[in-house]
């Protein structure tokens, strides 16, 4: 048993003062609004994080790799590897995400991020898992290679979806499709019916066909503003969806590179921040020096904070997604609490785990970081068990 001391918290967007955590097993408790007497304490370690903020742990649904370690190429190993890693950006649940590959070759990935799972974790938990792509438009592709993507064919998908589903933890899964394809809108509603979570994404879409897709019941833009077609005042395209329709989340990588701040300011007006997730993107080079690297079978080059292909097109972020929340905060003007329920209620509730984490509450998994004034990761805890603790 834990019992963790605060008088800066954060959850649900709201700002909180004095507040006990008491941490059995896995859980949360009980939470008191106020110092609990010394004889209440008896059979509890006590970690005193005031002068700290303390916020549910982060969660980073897109994430294709870090630390050196690429999700299509990486070993079970590497996998833990890599949750130790997010455990460093403040994120206690992550989904690995693969690259537009041929399907005989992400099944192996597959097994591989199950092998990690069964092993057991040492950092971040794998909360399920995105596939994105094959199924997007040649002309949108990013650094996605051209000669792996296929048409559409439902039973095909939805076969591979259904055992994706039986390796992931709760069988989250979510899949980026272009809803302009042929048999796209077919897909996406069978994607709806199994379970899945349906991303829109790497698309020429205009705004009628975007909206077909929510409509079928997609739920969630893939990285908005990037690699999808922009606003214009008379052809609003997948950019203009994403910003009025109600019915999907919206991705941003808030990098500083990826997308302008006026741009990411634009959105969460737009949508509110609990329609909107924050993202890393990140690929193997995060985290590590700048070099070549690899991005499924294409190179890339990470320079500073950028990581590109040989032709300069951007092939995922080097971001840390604590660093996103502190640039939505200090560069794009957003209150500390928008930003944080951006990288964890958000993503809860668009995935359908917030029963158990995105939040700060009773009976909920105690998945729990804490901050400086800097922004340094100085406390994790991934379901009751500490993972850092920077005194």
């Amino acid at each position: 048993m834990y019992t963790l001391l605060t008088n800066r918290s954060i959850s649900n967007g709201r700002n909180y003062g004095i507040r006990t955590f008491h941490i059995t097993n896995r859980w949360i408790s009980d939470i008191d609004t106020a110092v609990p007497s010394p004889s209440s304490l008896v059979e509890s370690e006590i970690i005193d994080l005031r002068g700290l903020t303390v916020m549910p742990g982060l969660i980073d649904i897109h994430t294709h790799g870090g630390a050196g370690h690429d999700i299509m190429s990486a070993s079970a190993e590497e996998i833990n590897a890599l949750s130790l890693h997010k455990i460093k950006e403040g994120v206690t649940g992550f989904f690995p995400a693969t690259i537009t590959a041929p399907i005989e070759a992400v099944n192996p990935v597959i097994n591989r991020i199950q092998k990690a799972i069964s092993a057991g974790l040492g950092g971040a938990n794998i909360l399920g898992v995105l596939l994105e792509g094959p199924y997007i438009h040649p002309e949108y592709k990013g650094a996605h290679l051209a000669e792996h993507i296929i048409p559409i064919d439902v039973d095909q998908l939805t076969t591979f979806v259904l055992n994706t589903q039986l390796a992931m933890p709760g069988g989250i899964v979510n899949v980026t499709i272009a809803p302009e394809l042929p048999n796209a809108i077919e897909a996406i509603q069978s994607l709806a019916a199994l379970g899945a979570n349906c991303c829109l994404g790497h698309t020429s879409a205009t705004f009628e066909e975007a909206k077909a897709g929510v409509d079928a019941g997609a739920t969630i833009a893939t990285h908005t503003y990037n690699a999808m077609s922009s606003l214009h005042h008379r052809s609003p395209g997948m950019v203009g969806a994403v910003l009025t329709l109600e019915n999907i989340y919206a991705e941003i990588i808030c990098d500083l590179v990826h997308v302008h701040p006026a741009a990411i300011k634009l959105a969460v007006m737009a949508k509110g921040p609990e329609r909107i997730i924050l993202v890393t993107d990140s690929a193997a080079p995060a985290g590590g020096p700048d070099g070549a690297y690899r991005l499924g079978e294409a190179a890339v080059y990470k320079k500073g904070n950028t990581i590109c292909t040989a032709d300069g097109t951007m092939a995922g972020s080097a971001a840390r997604l604590i660093d996103c929340v502190k640039n939505m905060y200090e560069i794009v003007g957003i209150p500390l609490a928008d930003a944080v329920t951006m990288a964890t209620a958000s993503p809860a509730q668009a995935v359908g785990i917030y029963e158990s984490v995105g939040s700060l509450e009773k009976n909920k998994n105690a998945d729990i970081i804490a901050i400086d004034d800097d922004f340094n990761i100085r406390f994790v805890m991934v379901g009751g068990v500490i993972k850092r603790y920077v005194k």
